[in-house]
């Protein structure tokens, strides 16, 4: 049985099942288009240097790391001034100053012994080379006093004046 409203019918249903999509859709796009687009920050494109940096947290190690210490004999040392740690440092950077006072005493003091040591080897070369000097004189002496007397005249290495000079005094 095919009555005439029952075609109708199924139509209005159709209808009314499909009128909450539609209804949710209109509402939808609505608020869709009450609502603004949010706004995204843009910029006119440049062609300038581009500089990128971040900021990062965390632990940095070092690839080689030096430790170093002030040598046993140095004695007492008073630190004036240190880089704290982790500090990046180059080449030729001072990494520890200490104070310097002790050490400047102690290095006039054996630069004073050092004079000293210096004069006495220079006193010691003089009164060498007297002692070679007077060494010399006594070897001349000796030779020229064995001289005269081997001639027979130990003043002048003439005998006939020296017998001259003998018989002058013999009465």
């Amino acid at each position: 049985m095919n009555f005439p409203w029952t075609s109708r019918f199924r139509t209005n249903r159709s209808l009314l099942a499909a009128a909450p999509f539609a209804a949710v859709l209109l509402i939808f796009g609505v608020i869709r288009l009450a609502r603004s687009a949010p706004k995204i920050p843009t910029a006119q494109v440049q062609r300038k240097e581009f500089v990128e940096y971040a900021e990062l947290r965390g632990t940095v190690k070092a690839l080689q790391s030096i430790t170093i210490s002030a040598p046993a004999s140095a004695g007492d040392l008073q630190i004036l001034n240190i880089l704290g740690s982790g500090t990046k440092v180059k080449k030729g950077d001072v990494i520890v100053e200490f104070d310097a006072t002790t050490l400047k005493q102690n290095l006039a003091q054996d630069q004073s012994a050092l004079k000293s040591a210096e004069a006495e080897i220079q006193q010691a070369k003089v009164a060498a080379n007297m002692k070679e000097e007077q060494d010399q004189t006594d070897i001349m002496k000796a030779r020229f006093d064995r001289g005269d007397r081997t001639h027979g005249n130990t003043k002048t290495g003439n005998p006939v004046a020296h017998r001259r000079s003998k018989s002058k005094t013999r009465p």
